[in-house]
């Protein structure tokens, strides 16, 4: 009995949108004094991220309804057994990933929700990558075209990251380098925006 694409990713966007990051922020950082990002219309992050992971996987459900599911995996790799190890172990590596940035961001009382940030967190995961969460987060796009076998959901894929990478990280990296210029000059001197992948 063949499943529904477009229930199977309507709940894995809900999951991911509720598991991941939670409410955004909205307070005004003015508000408080504090160094804070906005997130929505007129902020400095327009659209809260997971909400822009749900978008770009809704969009490529709605291009696979209008282009077909094109599947692209091969034998042996389109198998169930396969696409469903790759999905869960993309959905481990965010989980475990989640878990690391938690502990370190709370170090520094901080959290990921575009909270107040009340210091630069430079260890764990944030010595090998500036954005280790996001590194973990987007991978699930591609696990989620492998799971379906749709190559309409792998060619939208790219979206996410490209708008994380030319709104959502500068804008992080602008408040991070004003607010702590000494720190952040030697981190980013040493520290890649992205992993190797990118």
């Amino acid at each position: 009995m063949s499943s529904n694409p477009f229930f199977e990713a309507t709940n894995y966007a809900n999951w991911l949108y509720n598991f991941s990051f939670g409410e955004a922020s909205n307070t005004p950082s003015h508000a408080t004094g504090a160094p804070q990002l906005i997130v929505g219309t007129g902020g400095h992050i327009p659209i809260f991220p997971p909400v822009a992971l749900a978008l770009v996987a809704l969009l490529g459900l709605g291009l696979q309804a209008v282009v077909g599911r094109w599947r692209f995996m091969p034998w042996p790799l389109s198998t169930l057994p396969v696409r469903l190890a790759v999905f869960a172990g993309a959905i481990a590596y965010l989980i475990e990933t989640k878990r690391q940035v938690e502990a370190e961001l709370a170090t520094k009382d901080t959290g990921i929700n575009f909270t107040i940030v009340k210091g630069l967190v430079t260890t764990g995961p944030f010595q090998y990558s500036r954005n280790p969460l996001y590194d973990a987060v987007w991978p699930t796009l591609p696990a989620l075209a492998v799971l379906m076998d749709s190559l309409a959901m792998l060619v939208v894929t790219p979206l996410f990251p490209a708008y994380l990478s030319k709104i959502v990280i500068p804008a992080e990296e602008a408040l991070l380098s004003k607010e702590w210029p000494r720190q952040w000059k030697a981190w980013s001197a040493t520290t890649p925006r992205w992993r190797s992948w990118f």
